[in-house]
């Protein structure tokens, strides 16, 4: 049984310590008992490692549904570390008025109320991200993920080093770096922003970090040549800093920045660490996050760890049955043998057999997972695309809620033109209520008066122009058709 102290468990975690204190003694989900369990030992309380990565598994599991409303309850303790993992700041703007608690992945898709899908945004920003698929100035998901991503890690690295005052400087430092690299590597726009944003809450801790350092350097302790060169640079790095908090345009930002990396760029910052190789330095992998193989979830590794990392050393592959998607259909449902983790260990890779796996084609699409011109889910899988086999032998086709369209006969489309039929939609099929509620009279189209219907004009049958071979039209276009040509009506 491997132990971790609280401390690092946190960090892999990508939590803070107020956090995971409270869900050593509270579950984070309402109504239910799951703590993240102690042991206690001679040392002080630590955690297993394996009830370490099952709880986080926990954590970003589904939620459970409230009696009313659709969202998740999310305690206040998880509300304020995400508020404390981005210094009470918009990750993208740094705004700290009326800021939100924002979901990465939808709620209503996910019931995922975990840290890890959660990011604090201001309201302009939050709406943004919500709607990001419609203005094309929106933020992305995978721009959310980065900001999620470098806020998590920037904290990581101070309580890595939070009981050394040298190393948290160097840690400090080395991250406002690495943002200014990430500046220069000209991103997108937002993520040009995003990166702006942590420069300067990074930087807003610079003065009191270096007051630490000065102090210790103070101390009859001993210190190499680069520390002693560090320090005395100190006191010139904390003047570039300085009133950081209080620069508003991204122009002012950048200059600081440039100010601060110039003065340091020919100190000797290395800390033993970089990013892991096997993760990128996310400290997880997979749709459902499960920790890294290589870095166990710290995010980091040494150097000379990340120098011997051979993926071919892992027991990992991607999985045989998804081939490392983590999903299947179009629903994009969990792949039913990696589970959403997108890998699997070399001997189940090695016995996979697809004959075993509990899975079907659907009987109703016949594992298409869409049916209708207009490719809409099948009623029956869902858009899953294929299902258990107990589920199949259950089907029957009588018992989906499913008829022809009246209007098209369930044919989908209309006309020689072959457009969608406005009143299914291009679906063909639709439920027997809507069925039940069909009005040809309520449906906005007459007989184009130019082709009297047949959508044709002239001994050549060329479409007709009014109706574009489409045989109806609107009411209002056939009115205003008859109000120019009163003649030919």
């Amino acid at each position: 049984m491997g132990l971790t102290t609280k401390i690092e468990a946190a960090i892999r975690l990508g939590i803070g310590m107020e956090l995971l204190e409270y869900c050593c003694k509270n579950c984070p989900k309402p109504n239910q008992t799951r703590v993240l369990a102690v042991v206690a030992t001679a040392q002080g309380d630590m955690i297993d490692e394996d009830e370490l990565q099952n709880f986080q598994a926990y954590l970003h599991s589904a939620w459970p549904k409230p009696a009313k409303g659709k969202r998740p309850y999310m305690p206040d303790a998880i509300k304020e570390d995400v508020r404390q993992e981005c210094h009470y700041a918009c990750a993208i703007c740094g705004h700290m008025d009326n800021g939100e608690v924002a979901h990465i992945k939808s709620v209503a898709e996910s019931l995922n109320n975990g840290p890890d899908n959660l990011i604090y945004l201001c309201p302009n920003h939050h709406a943004k991200y919500d709607l990001g698929f419609k203005p094309a100035a929106n933020i992305t998901e995978t721009e959310i993920e980065a900001a999620k991503l470098m806020k998590r890690n920037s904290r990581q690295r101070m309580m890595k080093y939070e009981g050394n005052v040298t190393k948290a400087y160097k840690s400090l430092l080395n991250s406002i770096t690495k943002i200014q690299q990430e500046i220069e590597a000209l991103p997108s726009k937002n993520l040009v922003t995003i990166y702006e944003t942590e420069a300067k809450s990074l930087m807003g801790l610079i003065p009191e970090v270096t007051q630490q350092a000065q102090a210790h350097a103070a101390k009859d302790v001993d210190i190499d040549v680069s520390e002693k060169l560090l320090f005395g640079k100190a006191p010139s790095i904390a003047k570039a800093a300085l009133g950081i908090q209080s620069a508003e345009s991204g122009h002012d930002i950048r200059v600081r920045l440039t100010q601060v990396t110039g003065i340091t760029k020919n100190l000797l910052l290395d800390l033993d660490e970089v990013e892991c190789p096997n993760c990128g330095g996310r400290g997880i992998t997979g749709l459902v996050g499960d920790y890294c193989a290589y870095c166990k979830g710290g995010c980091f590794v040494t150097k000379s760890e990340a120098e011997d990392y051979d993926p071919e050393d892992l027991d990992e592959v991607g999985c045989p049955h998804c081939h490392g998607r983590g999903t299947i259909g179009y629903d994009q449902h969990w792949c039913p043998v990696c589970r959403g983790s997108c890998i699997v260990p070399r001997d189940e890779a090695d016995e996979y057999d697809e004959d075993e796996v509990d899975e079907v084609d659907c009987p109703h699409c016949h594992g298409s997972g869409v049916i209708g011109h207009d490719q809409h889910f099948c009623p029956f899988c869902k858009g899953a695309c294929r299902m258990t086999k107990e589920e199949a032998e259950d089907y029957d086709d009588e018992d989906v809620d499913e008829v022809e369209c009246p209007h098209c006969h369930g044919n989908g489309t209309l006309g020689y033109d072959q457009h969608y039929c406005p009143f299914c939609k291009g679906a063909c099929r639709i439920t027997q209520a809507e069925a039940d509620e069909y009005d040809e009279e309520s449906i906005d189209e007459v007989e184009c008066p130019r082709c009297n219907g047949t959508g044709r004009r002239g001994l050549t049958g060329t479409y007709c122009k009014l109706c574009q071979g489409a045989c109806t039209v609107s009411s209002a276009e056939a009115e205003a058709y008859r109000e120019q040509y009163p003649d030919r009506s």
